[in-house]
């Protein structure tokens, strides 16, 4: 017993010996120089009523601190499609570039380009297509009763699917998202809360599925009531994006690196863009809208 004892200390003096032998002083000057780069993030629609571009600055891992610096002012931010071109100005208090939609509507099957420069920086671009819209063919309503793990309370909990046609003949992306609306006990005011369909499940490509109807996963009302009580009047109002890739690749990466959780044995993912000469995503989507109320 006591050699065992001894054994294991060894094996953990070596190990901790082991570990601190791989640890070493790296000079500053022998680490590859990288050069800060610009960050770009828009994603335009004919629905929006503004424009909206965010531009910041990369911080290369090797330095004081790495990631991005979300704000930069002082870049010059332009649009154009075809002839048409406008330049969007910096607005301070929301720490982003935007300009109505006004001035410079968004077309589905337009494309885009996004030009930005700023002083110091290699001048980043990027091009999009607006894809066209896709109609809403349903949104069914659904309940189930719920029973909560610990207090085995009982919940009726309402839930909606949309269904939709998928153009054939070519590969479409979508993703689902909504928003509940009722009103507040005891109160003219009214409360709005998301439609939960799950964020790994929100995004959907229509692989197997080319030319079909497609039925979108089950969006649950966050707000629950119970068997018995008075219910609530509820308005939903659900929405379909057609996206193009890049904004559905964008998305699908951003949820996968999420998903590790800062694990430091996941598989690292590498988040796509299309942002040449600087890092991020220009994108586009075509929103369909379909309200439904349900009364108490």
């Amino acid at each position: 017993m006591l050699f065992r004892q001894l054994l294991v200390g060894v094996m953990a003096l070596l190990s901790v010996s082991a570990c601190n032998n791989l640890v070493q002083d790296v000079n500053p000057g022998n680490l590859p120089k990288v050069d800060k780069k610009l960050v770009v993030h828009g994603f335009i629609s004919p629905q929006d009523t503004a424009l909206v571009v965010i531009v910041g600055e990369s911080r290369p891992v090797f330095g004081t601190s790495a990631g991005v610096r979300a704000t930069l002012a002082g870049a010059t931010v332009v649009l154009s499609e075809g002839t048409r071109t406008i330049t969007l100005p910096f607005r301070l208090q929301e720490g982003h570039y935007s300009v109505s939609t006004r001035t410079f509507p968004i077309r589905a099957g337009q494309t885009y380009r996004l030009q930005v420069s700023a002083p110091t920086y290699q001048p980043v671009q990027a091009v999009c297509t607006v894809p066209q819209a896709i109609p809403i063919r349903s949104a069914l309503l659904d309940s189930a009763v719920t029973n909560r793990i610990f207090t085995n309370q009982r919940d009726l909990v309402y839930y909606v699917r949309m269904t939709w046609q998928d153009p054939a003949g070519q590969t479409n992306y979508y993703r689902v998202a909504g928003d509940v609306a009722y009103p507040v006990d005891s109160s003219r005011s009214t409360a709005f809360s998301a439609l939960s369909f799950g964020r790994g499940n929100a995004l959907i490509a229509d692989r197997n599925q080319d030319g079909q109807a497609i039925t979108s996963p089950r969006g649950e009302f966050p707000a629950a009531v119970r068997p018995g009580q008075t219910r609530r009047s509820y308005t939903i109002t659900a929405h379909l994006l057609h996206t193009d890739r890049i904004y559905y690749d964008y998305h699908t990466t951003v949820f996968r690196q999420d998903q590790t959780g800062g694990n430091p044995f996941a598989e690292p993912v590498l988040i796509s863009g299309n942002i040449e000469g600087g890092l991020g995503c220009f994108g586009a989507f075509n929103r369909t809208t379909v309200t439904v109320t349900l009364q108490k």
